[in-house]
């Protein structure tokens, strides 16, 4: 551990004592903690950025003529139904009223558009992040 210095606004300096001992740390261990947390999750961006730039932009074959596609799905709190689309596929988007509906849809809506030949998919579903708000 390096011991450093540093200044702060009196009120940002408040809210770090607050926030330090809410958590049951010392202001030090408490920010040391923020910090490398944030270098980790820095870390792990560039990590992933570097592997989507460098990846094979083939959309990925299971068998002969088939694709495995990934589908963000969201529950409709107006409608209760689930809606699903493909990103980066123009136009591979449907609903349903239960999940299994739904890729059934989905299935559907992909295979017409694939007719006319495979798309240009314009990304690839990565993974998902949780971001904490104060």
């Amino acid at each position: 551990m390096k011991n450093i210095t540093i200044t702060l606004p009196e009120d940002v300096a408040r809210w770090l004592r607050v926030k330090a001992a809410e958590n049951e740390r010392s202001v030090s261990k408490w920010l040391a903690e923020l910090l490398e947390d944030m270098q980790r999750q820095e870390d792990e961006y560039e990590v992933a950025m570097e592997r989507f730039l460098t990846r094979v932009r083939e959309p990925r074959k299971i068998e002969r003529n088939k694709m495995r596609l990934t589908a963000i799905i969201e529950c409709c709190k107006d409608t209760g139904l689930y809606v699903g689309y493909v990103p980066g596929f123009a136009g591979a988007h449907s609903q349903g009223e239960t999940l299994d509906e739904l890729n059934r849809n989905l299935t559907e809506v992909v295979e017409m558009l694939l007719e006319d030949g495979d798309p240009p998919l314009y990304s690839e579903f990565v993974g998902t992040q949780q971001i904490v708000t104060s």
